[in-house]
Formats: structure tokens, sequence, C-alpha cells
């Protein structure tokens, strides 16, 4: 007699999916020194730290009395986490107001306040924005730069040698105070992709194979 033993032999396949994310993301960077003062000085302590925070009266760069434009230039503090990222935007952020009087007294006064970035050999303005008369300070954003200040695509060396700029903008005796001054540089990163395995049982083709048993007749 014979038999036939039939054997199903199930092929196993693993289907592999990459999944890419862009992460935005956002570092603020706040002056480290001077450049250029030109006619500002600083009050409070040097100019490595008293553009940091919005503190008020407590420590500012300040100039006064004159024709207007006179403008100073501040590199920023070193950037860190941006290797291997796409920069995709800078703003800035200035904390002015004027006073029109001798320091500490002076009234408020509407004046005009002017920031820009320099990442080469250009600076690149904003253009004038005029404060209020509350006598608080004013703060004043830029729009959105998406170009280096040369007009081309931003990139980390262009972080890493990023000055920003504070012109005075009015003539005359009121004096302009600035208090903080910050840029938000925006980036993407895009992580390594990380496979989904994903295991697939009994699809694709299936092996079928057979296999044959004899056994003798009984004599």
């Amino acid at each position: 007699m014979r038999k036939r033993l039939t054997v199903l032999i199930f092929t196993a396949f693993i289907s592999l999916s990459y999944s890419y994310s862009t992460f935005a993301e956002t570092i603020t960077l706040h002056p480290s020194d001077v450049v250029t003062a030109g006619s500002f000085t600083a009050s409070g302590g040097s100019w490595s730290d008293i553009l940091d925070a919005n503190d008020g009266d407590y420590s500012f760069a300040t100039a006064c009395c004159g024709p207007g434009g006179t403008t100073f230039y501040v590199n920023l503090d070193d950037p860190s986490g941006l290797g291997g990222s796409t920069i995709t935007g800078i703003d800035l952020y200035v904390a002015a107001k004027y006073l029109e009087g001798p320091w500490p007294g002076g009234v408020p006064y509407s004046g005009y306040v002017n920031i820009g970035f320099k990442t080469g050999t250009s600076t690149l303005w904003n253009g004038p924005t005029l404060t209020d008369h509350s006598g608080a300070y004013n703060i004043i954003q830029s729009n959105l730069f998406t170009t280096d200040s040369d007009g081309g695509a931003l990139d980390f060396n262009d972080i890493a040698n990023l000055q920003l700029a504070v012109q005075r903008n009015t003539y005359g005796p009121p004096q302009l105070k600035i208090t903080e001054l910050y840029a938000d540089v925006h980036y993407t990163t895009s992580p390594v992709p990380l496979p989904g395995a994903i295991l697939l049982f009994g699809t694709g083709l299936v092996g079928l194979a057979t296999a044959g048993i004899r056994r003798k007749k009984k004599q």
C-alpha cells in the first residue's frame, strides 16, 4: 500500500516601511558682546549682559542727542544643536522706548527705531518703527527674514556669524533706551528614519511539498 503525505510549508515575508518626519524648532540667541557701539553706551552692566532680559531700567543701552542714524552692532551667543539642520528663517526682537529730558527723569516720547541683522557684508533692515507715548518698553518684532543679509540661503555659518543692529532714527534730544535684544532662529531637523517591520504570514506564495511514504504489504 502506498500512502502520500502532503506537507504545506508557509513562507513568511517581512515588509519594511520607513517613516520620515520633519521637526520645526526655534532657538533664541541674545547678544554676547558689542561689535560697534556708535554713540550708544552701556548702563547697569557690560555689553555682554545688559541686553539679555527685559529688566526695565535696571540695565540697558542708550543714545541721545544729535542727528538720527547712530547704530550699534552686537555679536550673538554661539548657537548649539543646529548642526545638520535646515535654517528656515530669523526674526528679531527689541524692547525699546524714547524719553525726552535728562536721565533719570524724562517724559515719554514717540520716536523711530530700526532693527536689522548682518551675516556678511550688508545689513538687512526691517524698517523704522514708531514707539508709543506710554513710557513702557515697546516690544518690536521684525518681519521673518528667510535669506541671509546678502540675499543668499541661510545656513549654519550665517547663524554662527550673526550680528544684530539697532538704529536710532529720531533727530534731536530724545534718548533711545534698549533693554533687551535677541533673535529667534527657526530651523527644521530630519531624524534618521527607523524601519517599521510588518511580519506577514500566509501571504505571497505558499510552498507546497509532497512527500511519499511507502509501506510494505504484509506477506
